[in-house]
């Protein structure tokens, strides 16, 4: 009778096979031959339709090692590996894909360095082996599998691997116990999981791991462009099964519920959630390169949107009154809003409604956790705006201004004159476009919060930089932040936009409440002199009885949508480089339907300071117009580059100067019409009219090319003009007679004043 004892087994080796008859063989050759003899070879034929089956009945006729679990039907390689893992009978565990390989002596010194470290998990070096990938796709892998290389122990093996991603969650450069890998394993959803799965399997590993050690040493060869990772063109199949990851979402965060542990790891899990989605997206992006073309956001949309995460999660959500889960999955939907069209936010906003209203705060919350001049803030507002138009609807008033740091001073006084001639019953909620303008600015402007009023900054940068859009004379490139508003607040039916150069005479409601049926825009026209009438006509080859003036609008967003006139501006801007007004020449060519409005909420006071100037008279027509809508103002618009701020005894300046006195920023412009009232006023308003005709004049002979390149007269008076008009008069001044130093001295002086 044989006494002899079984040797016991180190290291089982779990290898799920499918269709794989070509890189088979290798894989099998580096395992047989391996220096380590106590060793079990587990391969899980997942129902292969190839040659894979064969091959592996010869090799486990040759070495007595091999054990093949077979499957009737495909069942992914996430439920093999459970398989091959739960079989296991050695005291460590290594998986190995089929179309890779270890080197020979792998599994004996890994053996060896996890006894003499005494840890559960052991993670060391990855070979990339390039099968037709960039080099720079290498490069990024070959970081992606790099060990950590030090001890960790406890909770520190998950969180540094799915919070602080110290190192990265491949399951087949580790070898694990199979104690734990087991007790992680029966976990493991007995459902196919066609991606995803190496980071399922180890989360759920690192989550009970106890200890973990990294070498650098590689043992393990990585077919890189091989397998999975090969294929590069997708189809709608392959879009699907990339989008299969959402039900790897939807299974972490159910284990971390079941184990009252989604709380504790709320970065992680998002973070991972994060990356998966990210992941998705890409690919989402290359499906627009697809051959056969197909509906790839819906395919998007139902696995993340209205697939498994939102129907299961969002009912355990308000079952069992999850807190942490209604935030995580108010975040998970926010940030699938910022990368998916008009159509499918309109669902996720809906998605918002139902979780804001069990838990009304998460929002709020968010919010003030973000930097106020970044994208995410931008579009956390523009939810908090759905929430607003919800919930005071049928008297909910949207408006939208623009500005920069130069003009956001006398923004201030158009917001005042607003809302001290506003009938509040309504609830105001106004939106300030801007570039980046000062936090100073920004928290005065986001300071004004009443019962019926909301005002909030947003910087747009991000979206409009993209554009390369040019500014013209006085205007700013933050002329086009009009453009965005459709699509950043698509769910409005409505939105007034109003140039920040204005003061507000009556309720603005009533021109909110104007209709203007299906048409894009409701609009005042820009009452035109006989120049800007020809410019029109010839230039634009444009109705003048039809031109508008952009500064004051009633936007309808679905049909500014729908018509793609944001698009449509950009296309016109970049094949016109002279406009004389670029935003609104190319609203008014670009919206074939406007609807005319009293010109009574746009009185244009630049044709107040010329109309005793022949030159700049109104034609007969429009000056009619203007002289009736003069009779009863309901918004007047600081047209030109001629302010009140600039010309105080303008007809009407007295108004602007009313209100001004009586907003956030009373102290700023009290500064400067301190300095308006300086005695040499009238001398300055002379010398502006003098510089201007003199520029025009240099202007005109350049154009006929009188003046030679080489002349500096023309050159020292537009820096002369430029200056006076950047610092001015009193400034211009001491530059002139007491150099630059003394001028800014001089500068720095007034503005520490201010």
């Amino acid at each position: 009778m044989n006494t002899k004892k079984k040797k016991a087994i180190k290291i089982s080796i779990v290898v799920p096979i499918y269709n794989v008859e070509n890189d088979l063989r290798n894989c099998l050759d580096c395992l047989i031959k391996q220096t380590l003899k106590d060793i079990e070879i587990i391969c899980i034929d997942d129902a292969s339709t190839d040659n894979s089956g064969a091959i592996l009945e010869e090799y486990k006729k040759l070495d007595p090692r091999i054990t093949v679990i077979r499957h009737k039907m495909n069942r992914s390689a996430s439920i093999a590996r459970k398989e091959g893992a739960l079989a296991a009978k050695g005291e460590y565990t290594l998986f190995l894909d089929p179309d890779d390989s270890l080197e020979k002596d792998a599994a004996e010194i890994l053996y060896r360095t996890a006894k003499e470290t005494d840890v559960e998990i052991l993670h060391f070096g990855t070979n990339i082996i390039n099968r037709g990938v960039t080099e720079k796709q290498v490069e990024w892998y070959t970081a992606f599998a790099k060990p950590y290389t030090d001890f960790l122990y406890g909770e520190e093996v998950f969180t540094r691997c799915f919070d602080t991603q110290d190192y990265r969650f491949n399951i087949w450069n580790k070898l694990i116990k199979t104690a734990l890998c087991k007790k992680a394993m029966a976990y493991c959803v007995d459902e196919p999981l066609p991606k995803a799965q190496d980071l399922y399997a180890y989360f759920l590993i690192a989550y009970f791991a106890d200890s973990y050690y990294g070498i650098e040493d590689k043992f393990y060869n990585y077919a890189f462009g091989g397998g999975v990772s090969g294929s590069k063109e997708f189809t709608e199949e392959k879009f699907r099964r990339h989008c299969s990851q959402a039900n790897v979402a939807y299974h972490i965060v159910r284990f971390l519920i079941g184990h009252g542990a989604l709380d504790k790891h709320y970065r992680a899990v998002l973070h991972v959630i994060s990356n998966l989605i990210n992941d998705n997206i890409a690919s989402l992006r290359a499906c627009g390169k697809a051959k056969v073309p197909f509906r790839a956001e819906n395919i998007f949309a139902e696995a993340w949107v209205e697939g498994m995460l939102w129907q299961k999660l969002s009912e355990h959500i308000f079952q069992e009154q999850d807190r942490p889960c209604a935030r995580l999955l108010f975040e998970i939907l926010f940030k699938i809003l910022k990368n998916v069209s008009i159509r499918t936010r309109k669902t996720i906003f809906e998605h918002f409604f139902t979780i804001l209203s069990v838990y009304p705060n998460v929002l709020d919350e968010l919010i003030c956790e973000q930097d106020i001049q970044n994208k995410d803030y931008m579009f956390l507002q523009t939810i908090a705006a759905a929430i607003k138009a919800k919930k005071y609807a049928g008297r909910y008033i949207p408006v939208f201004m623009a500005t920069n740091d130069n003009y956001a001073p006398f923004l201030g006084v158009t917001l005042n004159s607003l809302l001290l001639n506003a009938d509040r019953y309504y609830f105001y909620d106004i939106y300030i476009f801007h570039s980046g303008i000062k936090d100073y600015y920004i928290s005065k402007l986001d300071s004004i919060q009443e019962k019926d009023v909301s005002v909030r900054c947003l910087n747009v940068k991000s979206i409009i930089t993209s554009q390369n859009l040019y500014s013209s004379r006085h205007y700013s490139v933050e002329m086009y932040h009009r453009f965005l508003i459709p699509e950043l607040f698509f769910f409005l039916q409505k939105a007034v936009y109003i140039d920040c150069d204005t003061i507000v005479l009556d309720s603005i409601h009533k021109l909110y409440n104007i209709d203007i049926g299906n048409s894009v825009l409701g609009a005042a026209r820009n009452l035109l002199h006989k120049e800007m009438y020809d410019y029109v006509v010839n230039k634009l080859h444009h109705d003048p009885e039809k031109y508008i003036n952009s500064g004051v609008l009633i936007i309808n967003c679905e049909q500014f949508i729908r018509q793609g006139i944001k698009n449509k501006c950009y296309a016109f801007l970049r094949d016109h480089l002279s406009l004389e007004c670029p935003d609104q020449d190319a609203l008014n060519i670009c919206c074939k339907d406007i609807r005319l409005i009293d010109a009574k909420w746009n009185v244009q006071w630049h044709h107040l300071l010329n109309k005793n100037t022949a030159r700049y008279a109104l034609v007969p027509n429009d000056a009619k117009i203007f002289a009736d809508a003069l009779t009863d103002i309901r918004l007047l618009h600081f047209t030109s580059n001629k302010k009140p701020w600039n010309y105080l005894a303008s007809e009407y300046s007295d108004l602007f100067w009313d209100y001004a006195s009586t907003s956030v920023f009373a102290a700023e412009t009290k500064f400067k019409y301190r300095d308006l009232q300086d005695p040499l006023n009238d001398k300055i308003k002379d010398l502006y009219v003098k510089i201007g005709k003199l520029t025009k004049l240099l202007e005109a002979d350049e154009a006929a090319e009188t003046v030679q390149p080489k002349d500096k007269k023309p050159s020292i008076f537009r820096k002369f003009f430029d200056y006076l008009r950047k610092y001015g008069f009193l400034c211009t001044l001491v530059r002139i007679f007491g150099g630059r130093k003394r001028a800014m001295a001089y500068q720095n002086k007034r503005n520490q004043v201010k």
